[in-house]
């Protein structure tokens, strides 16, 4: 499968939050192989990450919440509960709400080959996506 920047900007998302929620694991192989693939640090302190930029001022956001980004001057936007990509940055009429806790997941772009990496199901509860909440 052919990547693109928002799959590495994904990717290093999903891998620091991995790290932040195992600080204790002593293998910590899943994650140093998905900042290999990115050609990017492992990131000795998971909570000061910054992988992705703030869609309205450009400011870096760091991964604090797989739900939200906040950045340094205060702007909140929703993460996409498969991607953890900034749901601001997307098409709002590709969006889709998670029936039981309303996460919200976003459908990929023109030209964005996710293949079967994201289905119909809310990665934090299991519950449908779907549109129109």
């Amino acid at each position: 499968m052919q990547t693109n920047p928002d799959m590495h900007t994904s990717l290093l998302l999903l891998a620091t939050w991995w790290l932040q929620c195992h600080r204790e694991a002593e293998d910590k192989s899943i994650a140093q192989c998905s900042f290999e693939m990115c050609n990017a640090p492992m990131p000795s302190d998971p909570r000061l990450a910054s992988w992705d930029t703030c869609a309205v001022c450009r400011e870096s956001v760091p991964m604090q919440s797989p739900t939200e980004s906040v950045c340094s001057k205060g702007h909140k936007t929703a993460r996409c509960c498969q991607t953890l990509l900034q749901t601001r940055k997307m098409d709002a009429a590709a969006q889709k709400k998670c029936a039981l806790c309303g996460a919200v997941a976003v459908e990929p772009g023109a030209g964005m080959e996710w293949g079967p990496l994201l289905d119909a199901h809310c990665t934090f509860c299991d519950g449908y996506l779907v549109t129109g909440l």
